[in-house]
């Protein structure tokens, strides 16, 4: 008889161990798949919010053509010189000589010698050659920017005006053996100004300040650079241009894979389908909101980008303003790449939720009888919820017993006296 009660007591307890067991593994399985869940949805978002990035840049800057036109809409040709002669206008035309470039003759003979035209030509030269080097139709970034002919006109120019204000001057009392025409005070006799003109002009050609260098190369972009790392970093930039313009399509195949991982590691197809359109909804207004609150809001306090901080004079307005305009245009266009993006999550959360709100067996437990109205829910909630068909004593809507006795008696009808 103990024996039999005994084998009896093991078995229940053999059955309660594996039931224990499976709990264990139940709970263990269900941490690990919602951990699962969780990474791949950070990742998930994170991929997202830089290929949205990388991808504007690469629709906004990939084009040669908008670099031209955006130059052009700030009058960049036109205002460029000016700002540069007001931003170095007490700097002297030549060693030894008191000129300055800010003078108006001196500013007018300058403008003239370096037309927005040519200014313009030569921009869009560096600018198609880079784009040809970078997308890799030439093995080399190669540009000349030659002003030699620029400067001869202004060397031109500026003999001419030396010259027409020496002949201005009173005729000088003393002998000088040296005269400088853009800071004498008298003029010498029997000058020959027309040889002194070609002098004049030769010497401004072989001087220094605008005259150094008349023809710009590649070369220049290394020239300050003390070792070979800057040179190796711009051979690397067509790779890294190539690889940014795959990106988005990198990018696009990682979140396909996590989209499907995510499909398969969750609970049911519609579970899956909202956590996604979650995090395509989160993702897409975050960076919306950033985007036009760095973009759109700060500028209008500071006048620039955050990261543009400039004195808003000379040169550095006319920078400021093409930089403005290229943090502008990526801005609207990673707006115009979120927008899509956010509306196909809000499309799929809400019809993830239609559906379940939708489903036949919502509720199927209640409905069926299975539980009684005195079980205590998991979810507590304030909303009313239906009565099961199956309802114990402790919880009826049948209304209670009358406190009161019965009367014995009962009222007779008029009709029945």
């Amino acid at each position: 008889m103990l024996r039999t009660v005994s084998k009896i007591n093991f078995r229940f307890f053999a059955v309660d161990f594996v039931k224990i067991k499976n709990h264990n593994v139940e709970v263990i399985m269900l941490f690990i798949r919602k951990s699962l869940i969780f990474i791949a949805g950070t990742l998930f978002r994170f991929v997202l919010f830089f290929s949205i990035s990388i991808t504007a840049i690469v629709l906004v800057y990939s084009d040669n053509q908008y670099i031209k036109n955006v130059l052009v809409e700030n009058q960049v040709y036109d205002r460029f010189l000016k700002s540069l002669i007001e931003t170095n206008k007490d700097q002297k035309i030549s060693s030894g000589q008191s000129v300055k470039i800010g003078d108006p003759e001196i500013r007018k003979i300058i403008l003239e010698a370096f037309p927005a035209d040519k200014l313009k030509a030569s921009t869009e030269t560096v600018i198609d050659n880079t784009y040809s080097w970078l997308e890799g139709s030439s093995k080399e970034l190669l540009f000349t920017i030659d002003l030699t002919e620029n400067n001869q006109k202004l060397a031109d120019g500026l003999s001419s005006f030396g010259i027409s204000r020496l002949k201005t001057l009173p005729i000088c009392t003393e002998y000088n053996s040296s005269v400088d025409p853009f800071s004498a005070q008298c003029q010498p006799k029997n000058f020959n100004f027309e040889s002194e003109q070609s002098i004049l002009r030769e010497q401004l050609l072989s001087g220094a300040g605008l005259f150094e260098n008349p023809i710009y190369t590649q070369d220049i972009i290394t020239k300050n650079s003390q070792d070979n790392s800057t040179k190796e970093d711009i051979q690397k930039l067509p790779d890294y241009y190539r690889l940014a313009k795959i990106t988005p399509f990198i990018a696009v195949f990682i979140l396909t894979l996590l989209a499907v991982f995510i499909m398969l590691i969750t609970k049911n197809k519609r579970y899956g389908a909202w956590t996604i359109g979650r995090a395509l909804t989160s993702t897409g207004i975050s960076v919306i909101i950033f985007t036009f609150i760095f973009s759109f809001v700060f500028p209008r306090f500071s006048g620039s980008l955050p990261i543009l901080q400039t004195t808003g004079q000379g040169i550095d307005a006319v920078l400021n303003d093409t930089a403005t305009d290229f943090g502008v245009d990526y801005a609207k266009t990673v707006i115009k790449v979120a927008l899509p993006i956010t509306a196909v999550g809000f499309l799929l959360v809400y019809f993830s939720k239609k559906r379940e709100q939708k489903s036949k067996f919502k509720n199927l437990n209640k409905r069926a009888g299975i539980i009684s109205s005195n079980e205590q829910l998991r979810k507590p909630t304030t909303k009313p919820r239906e009565k099961p068909p199956i309802q114990s004593s402790e919880s009826s809507d049948t209304k209670p017993a009358r406190t009161t006795k019965s009367k014995k008696y009962r009222k007779i009808p008029k009709k029945e006296i």
